[in-house]
């Protein structure tokens, strides 16, 4: 049988809604607070590019559906090197770094490959953007764990669920056109 994964509830009072331990938890350590605010904004505004490529492989960059398979497959390729080359790193003390930084460098490769009319320009950026998010992806777990008591843990594994369910709740609910306005925000 699997272990229950239920969050046990506590109600803080008439003023404020049934919270689980691991939302407070959160609410009071600000590195764990951090990494979840960047990794909404990453869900919010990088991952979904992946749905567009087809099309921006189709009418923008004018390939057939191997190229647009090659396009997709060179994220995965930076992405795999990325990962690699976290793995192979001897000690790595500045999980932070590696996290923000990889963050940025997948978000700047998308604002990047938001813009190149040409399928040259655009493989090597997808490279890029695969090894931001490996680094980002990486990281997220890693920072959560190293910055939760041990106790905490199972309980910040359902905030987390949480978020990936919330987020895009709340985004279909403001409809496409919004939902891609916000996500062209930070390359304006």
């Amino acid at each position: 049988m699997l272990p229950s994964l239920s969050a046990t509830f506590i109600h803080s009072g008439p003023s404020e809604p049934l919270q689980t331990e691991g939302f407070r938890f959160v609410r009071e350590n600000q590195t764990i607070k951090a990494t979840l605010y960047i990794t909404v904004v990453m869900n919010v505004l990088l991952f979904p590019y992946v749905q567009m490529v087809p099309i921006i492989a189709r009418d923008i960059l004018h390939v057939d559906a191997a190229l647009m398979g090659a396009l997709q497959a060179a994220e995965g390729l930076g992405a795999l090197v990325g990962a690699v080359l976290i793995a192979s790193a001897a000690r790595l003390n500045y999980h932070g770094r590696v996290f923000l930084g990889g963050s940025l460098l997948a978000l700047l490769g998308l604002c990047v490959f938001s813009m190149p009319r040409w399928y040259i320009l655009s493989l090597p950026v997808l490279l890029l953007l695969g090894l931001g998010t490996a680094g980002f992806g990486a990281m997220q777990s890693t920072i959560v764990m190293l910055a939760a008591r041990e106790e905490m843990r199972g309980e910040l594994w359902v905030c987390s669920a949480w978020l990936s369910v919330l987020v895009p709740l709340v985004l279909s609910s403001w409809g496409q056109q919004r939902v891609l306005s916000t996500r062209c925000l930070p390359c304006a």
